[in-house]
């Protein structure tokens, strides 16, 4: 069957500035977006530093600042001079301080010809960094300080499990990133599932659909709509990633999996809206079919591997979140990718088979 490039463009624009007009595809495509900004204003994929006081007597030793500088990478340390043990007192009682150090004169002199200073840490009776962290640490400085060999050669290391054996989308992709792309999944659902086919629906309402499959073949007519969906999702997924400051890592993996998703479900999208009576009708159902077709971006990767797990696993929306968590992140997070491929692949051509069937009936 020969395409018609000329009819496939004019189906094209009319459709594309159409949908433009419609109250209801705009909405569609707001609420996503109003979701995604929202999960990005919310949260921050960075811990805050934990911040703590400390008010010592200046006597002119180098302790506060070894002691601020050993911390500086998880405790933001804020150091308070003070004139006397006193005064070191009155501000922990005042509670403006987590913990005071009372440093008596020539303490470091005294270090240095190997005597045994008195040191008081003084703590506040409240919440905030562990007293076992801030002790220690002062007693870490201070063996540095004297150059005391430590009584063993700690070797830390963090252990994990190989790429892909199991995904810890929280603690690789971070919370805000993690949920606005499930917002990016659930706007490439309400597109699909929701939008593009109101523009079908409404031609069947209005008797259009058949005109238009008289004078065009019905593969022009679905590619023609296949290609307003995507628009609509290359410059909404374009301008969400501007607005949130969001690049993958791996922008093969990423993008190629949003535009077979993409694909997919304006596929699906389209063959639904051959199936309403009218526009309404579609959008009074449309969102509860939209609510299964979008649940697995929010919960892919922590359901367990069970029966309801691998009927998650088989639905468009897991495998595109999948390759989106891998692309964006840049790493192996889910293992076996070209699962996610093929299954698309597979939804792909059953949609558009299925469509291509529907217009051939509507045609006849």
């Amino acid at each position: 069957m020969n395409l018609n490039w000329r009819n496939i463009n004019a189906i094209y624009r009319k459709d594309l500035f159409d949908a433009i007009k419609d109250a209801r595809v705009l909405l569609a495509l707001i609420v996503p977006f109003g979701i995604a900004i929202f999960y990005n204003v919310m949260f921050d994929d960075e811990e805050p530093m934990q911040e703590s006081t400390v008010v010592y007597t200046e006597v002119g030793s180098t302790l506060p600042e070894r002691l601020q500088e050993a911390l500086s990478d998880t405790i933001d340390l804020v150091l308070e001079p003070a004139d006397s043990e006193d005064e070191v007192r009155q501000v922990l009682e005042d509670e403006d301080a987590d913990m005071g150090l009372i440093i008596p004169e020539g303490f470091d002199e005294d270090l240095m010809d190997e005597q045994t200073p008195a040191l008081g840490l003084l703590f506040r009776d409240g919440d905030g960094v562990p007293i076992n962290t801030l002790s220690g640490s002062v007693d870490l400085v201070v063996r540095q300080m004297v150059g005391t060999p430590e009584p063993v050669a700690l070797s830390v290391e963090m252990v994990a499990p190989p790429d892909g054996t199991g995904p810890s989308l929280f603690t690789d992709l971070g919370i805000r990133v993690y949920f606005v792309l499930a917002s990016m999944m659930m706007l490439i659902g309400t597109i699909g599932i929701l939008a593009v086919p109101i523009i079908l629906a409404e031609e069947a309402e209005k008797k259009t659909l058949e005109a238009l499959t008289l004078i065009a073949s019905y593969l022009d007519v679905v590619i023609a709509k296949a290609l307003v969906g995507l628009t609509y999702l290359g410059v909404g997924i374009g301008l969400l990633l501007a607005l949130t400051q969001m690049w993958p890592a791996d922008p093969l993996i990423f993008f190629s999996g949003v535009l077979m998703l993409g694909v997919a479900l304006v596929g699906f999208g389209l063959l639904l809206g051959g199936l309403f009576k009218s526009a309404n009708q579609l959008n009074n159902w449309g969102g509860l079919i939209l609510l299964p077709v979008i649940a697995p971006a929010f919960i892919v990767g922590v359901w367990e591997p069970d029966v309801f797990g691998y009927v998650i696993e088989a639905i468009p929306v897991a495998q595109g979140m999948k390759l989106a968590v891998n692309g964006m992140s840049g790493e192996a997070i889910f293992a076996n990718i070209w699962i996610s491929y093929a299954i698309l692949a597979v939804w792909i051509v059953i949609a558009y088979a299925a469509l291509v069937f529907r217009l051939s009936r509507i045609r006849n």
